[in-house]
């Protein structure tokens, strides 16, 4: 036992037994993952998105901890947010850059699916990441583990009337209208029981 300081223990004899050290920041795993550019993507900042990517390659399709991507952040997208048209370029971008589209996080989730998810409810208009992916062949197609719903169910889910009429215009539609979730729901009864515009989103399914 010794005598205790805001410097640390010394002995009653003298000498130190222990010595305050510096104070250190913990950073978890997860923040370690967070790269430059997935930061930008975030935040919409397509500059420092070039400026990351340029200095390494790598980052394009660099995961955080949970999975997700760079154009899975930009995907994120939402008509009126102050990130919108930054998201936009930013997804424009790691297209023209070679990111995997298809690529899914831990949950299932596809850029695709998450742009669904994350366009506002009860939106007529869609900000247009839907459509720069549907270029990009983007897997309409794909369900999510938890809830086995798909872009398009997502998008009927929350009465998202231009998301809607973006993914009616993919090759797969058809097919796609008659896929069933965890519940055994296709979109078009998604939509029936959707808050806002039900009956819009039921018609065009």
């Amino acid at each position: 036992m010794g005598l205790k300081d805001e410097e640390g223990e010394h002995g009653m004899g003298g000498g130190t037994i222990w010595a305050r050290g510096p104070q250190l920041a913990y950073v978890s795993p997860y923040e370690l993952s967070i790269s430059a550019a997935i930061e930008a993507c975030s935040e919409g900042n397509l500059a420092s998105l070039k400026q990351a990517i340029e200095a390494d390659p790598s980052l394009i399709d660099k995961e955080r901890l949970d999975g997700t991507t760079p154009l899975m952040m930009a995907a994120r997208a939402s008509t009126g947010e102050p990130s919108c048209a930054g998201r936009l370029k930013c997804v424009e971008l790691l297209i023209a850059k070679g990111a995997k589209v298809n690529e899914c996080d831990h949950h299932g989730d596809s850029a695709l699916t998450l742009a669904c998810m994350s366009e506002k409810a009860g939106s007529t208009e869609s900000c247009g990441v839907v459509k720069l992916l549907l270029a990009a062949n983007a897997d309409v197609m794909l369900q999510e583990r938890h809830f086995q719903m798909t872009a398009l169910h997502w998008a009927a889910h929350g009465g998202k009337l231009g998301i809607i009429k973006e993914l009616s215009k993919s090759a797969d539609f058809k097919m796609l209208k008659t896929v069933k979730d965890r519940e055994g729901m296709t979109a078009k009864q998604r939509a029936q029981m959707a808050k806002y515009n039900a009956d819009e989103a039921a018609a065009l399914l």
